[in-house]
Protein backbone atom coordinates (compact mmCIF):
# COMPACT_ATOMS: atom_id res chain seq x y z
CA UNK A 1 0.00 0.00 0.00
CA UNK A 2 1.25 3.48 -0.66
CA UNK A 3 2.42 5.92 1.98
CA UNK A 4 -0.74 7.98 1.47
CA UNK A 5 -2.69 5.27 3.28
CA UNK A 6 -0.58 5.85 6.39
CA UNK A 7 -1.72 9.50 6.34
CA UNK A 8 -5.43 8.67 6.01
CA UNK A 9 -7.50 9.57 9.10
CA UNK A 10 -8.45 5.91 9.62
CA UNK A 11 -4.78 4.87 9.75
CA UNK A 12 -4.82 5.46 13.53
CA UNK A 13 -6.61 2.10 13.77
CA UNK A 14 -3.61 0.32 12.26
CA UNK A 15 -0.45 -0.19 14.35
CA UNK A 16 2.62 1.38 12.72
CA UNK A 17 4.40 -1.92 12.00
CA UNK A 18 1.35 -3.58 10.40
CA UNK A 19 1.61 -4.08 6.63
CA UNK A 20 -1.24 -2.40 4.74
CA UNK A 21 -2.13 -4.41 1.66
CA UNK A 22 -4.46 -3.25 -1.09
CA UNK A 23 -6.76 -5.94 -2.49
CA UNK A 24 -6.64 -5.53 -6.26
CA UNK A 25 -9.63 -5.93 -8.54
CA UNK A 26 -8.07 -8.12 -11.18
CA UNK A 27 -7.60 -11.85 -10.46
CA UNK A 28 -3.96 -12.04 -11.57
CA UNK A 29 -2.88 -9.29 -9.18
CA UNK A 30 -4.98 -10.85 -6.39
CA UNK A 31 -3.09 -14.14 -6.82
CA UNK A 32 0.17 -12.24 -6.38
CA UNK A 33 -1.18 -10.56 -3.23
CA UNK A 34 -2.38 -13.96 -1.94
CA UNK A 35 1.13 -15.37 -2.33
CA UNK A 36 2.62 -12.38 -0.49
CA UNK A 37 0.08 -12.66 2.33
CA UNK A 38 0.57 -16.42 2.57
CA UNK A 39 4.28 -15.88 3.11
CA UNK A 40 3.71 -13.79 6.25
CA UNK A 41 4.67 -15.52 9.50
CA UNK A 42 1.87 -17.07 11.56
CA UNK A 43 0.16 -14.50 13.82
CA UNK A 44 1.60 -11.57 11.84
CA UNK A 45 -0.86 -8.66 11.83
CA UNK A 46 -2.12 -7.32 8.51
CA UNK A 47 -4.50 -4.61 7.28
CA UNK A 48 -6.38 -5.26 4.05
CA UNK A 49 -7.83 -2.34 2.12
CA UNK A 50 -10.35 -2.68 -0.73
CA UNK A 51 -12.49 -0.32 -2.75
CA UNK A 52 -14.75 -0.61 -5.76
CA UNK A 53 -17.67 -2.85 -6.61
CA UNK A 54 -18.21 -6.09 -4.65
CA UNK A 55 -15.24 -5.31 -2.43
CA UNK A 56 -16.72 -7.07 0.61
CA UNK A 57 -16.71 -10.40 -1.23
CA UNK A 58 -13.33 -9.71 -2.86
CA UNK A 59 -11.69 -8.78 0.43
CA UNK A 60 -13.08 -11.78 2.29
CA UNK A 61 -12.21 -14.17 -0.55
CA UNK A 62 -8.64 -12.84 -0.64
CA UNK A 63 -8.28 -13.15 3.14
CA UNK A 64 -9.62 -16.71 3.12
CA UNK A 65 -7.31 -17.77 0.27
CA UNK A 66 -4.27 -16.33 2.05
CA UNK A 67 -5.12 -17.70 5.48
CA UNK A 68 -5.83 -14.28 6.99
CA UNK A 69 -8.17 -14.26 9.99
CA UNK A 70 -10.22 -11.06 9.99
CA UNK A 71 -10.83 -9.67 13.47
CA UNK A 72 -12.43 -6.33 12.55
CA UNK A 73 -13.96 -5.12 9.32
CA UNK A 74 -14.82 -1.49 8.70
CA UNK A 75 -16.53 0.57 6.01
CA UNK A 76 -14.65 3.82 5.30
CA UNK A 77 -16.68 6.73 3.91
CA UNK A 78 -16.69 8.62 1.63
CA UNK A 79 -13.60 6.96 0.13
CA UNK A 80 -10.59 5.00 1.30
CA UNK A 81 -8.25 7.93 0.58
CA UNK A 82 -10.38 10.61 2.23
CA UNK A 83 -12.21 8.56 4.85
CA UNK A 84 -13.90 10.71 7.46
CA UNK A 85 -16.25 8.06 8.83
CA UNK A 86 -15.05 4.62 9.84
CA UNK A 87 -17.90 2.31 10.79
CA UNK A 88 -17.76 -1.32 11.88
CA UNK A 89 -19.35 -3.52 9.21
CA UNK A 90 -22.35 -4.26 11.39
CA UNK A 91 -26.06 -3.61 10.82
CA UNK A 92 -26.54 -1.66 14.07
CA UNK A 93 -23.40 0.47 13.70
CA UNK A 94 -24.32 1.31 10.10
CA UNK A 95 -27.85 2.28 11.21
CA UNK A 96 -26.41 4.75 13.74
CA UNK A 97 -24.29 6.35 11.02
CA UNK A 98 -27.26 6.44 8.65
CA UNK A 99 -29.49 8.06 11.28
CA UNK A 100 -26.80 10.63 12.08
CA UNK A 101 -26.09 11.63 8.48
CA UNK A 102 -29.41 11.17 6.67
CA UNK A 103 -31.86 13.33 8.57
CA UNK A 104 -34.41 15.87 7.39
CA UNK A 105 -33.05 19.41 7.38
CA UNK A 106 -34.15 21.65 10.24
CA UNK A 107 -37.32 23.64 9.68
CA UNK A 108 -40.16 22.92 7.32
CA UNK A 109 -39.16 22.33 3.73
CA UNK A 110 -40.58 20.43 0.79
CA UNK A 111 -37.71 17.97 1.01
CA UNK A 112 -38.48 17.02 4.61
CA UNK A 113 -40.98 14.33 3.64
CA UNK A 114 -38.67 12.88 0.96
CA UNK A 115 -35.60 12.85 3.20
CA UNK A 116 -37.67 11.43 6.07
CA UNK A 117 -38.93 8.61 3.84
CA UNK A 118 -35.40 7.92 2.58
CA UNK A 119 -34.08 7.82 6.15
CA UNK A 120 -36.86 5.43 7.20
CA UNK A 121 -36.16 3.17 4.22
CA UNK A 122 -32.46 3.26 5.04
CA UNK A 123 -33.04 2.24 8.63
CA UNK A 124 -34.67 -0.95 7.39
CA UNK A 125 -32.03 -2.26 4.96
CA UNK A 126 -29.96 0.25 3.02
CA UNK A 127 -27.11 1.13 5.35
CA UNK A 128 -25.68 -2.26 6.04
CA UNK A 129 -26.58 -4.19 2.92
CA UNK A 130 -25.79 -1.46 0.41
CA UNK A 131 -23.03 0.58 2.03
CA UNK A 132 -21.48 -2.54 3.50
CA UNK A 133 -21.36 -4.21 0.10
CA UNK A 134 -19.96 -1.35 -1.96
CA UNK A 135 -18.32 1.01 0.53
CA UNK A 136 -14.51 1.08 0.73
CA UNK A 137 -13.29 -1.39 3.33
CA UNK A 138 -10.57 -1.80 5.90
CA UNK A 139 -10.06 -5.21 7.51
CA UNK A 140 -7.70 -5.83 10.41
CA UNK A 141 -6.54 -9.34 11.07
CA UNK A 142 -3.63 -11.70 11.32
CA UNK A 143 -2.06 -14.57 9.45
CA UNK A 144 -3.60 -17.76 10.80
CA UNK A 145 -2.23 -21.27 10.82
CA UNK A 146 -3.02 -23.55 7.91
CA UNK A 147 -4.80 -26.71 8.97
Amino acid sequence: MNDGARCAPWAVLVPADTPMVGVPRDPRSRRTVNRELSSLPVAAPVALVASGAVNRARLRRTARAAGIVIEHEYVVLPSINSGRYVVEDDRDAMAVLWNSLITPPPGTTRSTVLVGALAALGRRWLPWSLLGAVGPRLALGYRGERS
